[in-house]
């Protein structure tokens, strides 16, 4: 079976609510409840939902980005805003921004076309390049239905609870994927402590959780062996500055959630032994852009910026 929250469905509900209900209820009875994320019904009660969508977008597996008539629209409605937050961008931009980028899948519906690159904010751009799914009307819905799960299943997998899938009331046997389903990239195990809350586990980044008072952060990863002092210095200086964003009032529990892929990708680029040079310069510029207006962060970033460029 599939992880929990692997797959995430993105929708604006001003255009497409009721068709994403008939697509989740789909979803959801052919890979099961918990592989299957939409907003609000899969949020904890008492959670932050906006520091927990955009959490639940940064693991998981693949992202179906529903696009109706007036998706467009309304994100450029709110590009000429500063006062209100689209989370719906907020949802995309994470997927495409993360390392080897989290399979996005336009989902058109209601007659919709897909949006131009043109027409596209510079971090949304890739999503132009996409190569689209449609959700058509009946007798048109189960057909395309099919379709966009084949797709899913070659990258989340296949449920295991039954040797048959049952598709569009129709029982359809499995067979053997095409293409090799890629298993998640096996990082260091870690562990988290903020004051008296301890996080622990693999494959676990950053993570931003809204501090008060006397706070005590540490964390340890099974790391290679760094010989350089520059690089050492670096790797422990990002340590500081994952310290920082945890206690600091400036950034808000959503744009934490968000700076800690890039300040990941940095550090685990730094651990490698042939490190990719533009991808550290990608991910430096980002966590700048990140923490822009945040000065005692900034400096931190400028601090490994400068130690980085002399090892």
């Amino acid at each position: 079976m599939p992880p929990s929250n692997s797959i995430f469905i993105s929708y604006r509900r001003s255009d497409s609510n009721d068709v994403v209900g008939r697509i989740y209820d789909r979803l959801r009875e052919h890979f099961g409840q918990h592989p299957v994320f939409k907003d609000v019904e899969s949020i904890p009660y008492g959670d932050d939902f906006r520091t927990h969508l955009v959490r639940t977008v940064s693991h998981c597996q693949v992202v179906v980005a529903v696009i109706g008539p007036t998706w467009l629209e309304t994100l450029q409605a709110r590009l000429a805003r500063t006062d209100q937050q689209d989370w719906v961008r907020a949802e995309i931009e994470t997927a495409l921004q993360r390392e080897m980028a989290i399979p996005v899948i336009p989902l058109l519906v209601g007659g919709a076309n897909m949006p131009n690159g043109d027409d596209l904010p510079e971090s949304l751009k890739p999503l132009a390049h996409r190569n689209a799914a449609q959700a058509r009307p009946d007798p048109d819905f189960h057909t395309d239905l099919d379709r966009l799960i084949q797709r899913i299943e070659a990258i989340v997998g296949t449920p295991e609870s039954t040797t048959k899938a049952q598709i569009g009331g129709r029982a359809m046997q499995s067979e053997p994927m095409a293409t090799a389903i890629a298993e998640p990239s096996r990082q260091a195990s870690g562990s988290q402590s903020f004051g008296n809350i301890a996080i622990s586990g693999s494959n676990n980044p950053f993570n931003a959780i809204q501090a008060a008072g006397d706070v005590s952060v540490n964390q340890s990863h099974s790391q290679p062996s760094v010989t350089d002092p520059s690089l050492q210095t670096a790797l422990e200086t990002i340590k500081e500055l994952k310290q920082a964003i945890a206690v600091t009032d400036t950034v808000d529990e959503t744009e934490k959630a968000m700076v800690a892929i890039p300040i990941q990708k940095l550090e685990r680029e730094l651990q490698n032994p042939h490190p990719d040079q533009k991808a550290i310069e990608k991910a430096i510029v980002t966590t700048r852009k990140m923490l822009d207006g945040a000065t005692p962060l900034i400096e931190l970033v400028s601090k490994v910026a400068s130690l980085i460029a002399i090892i």
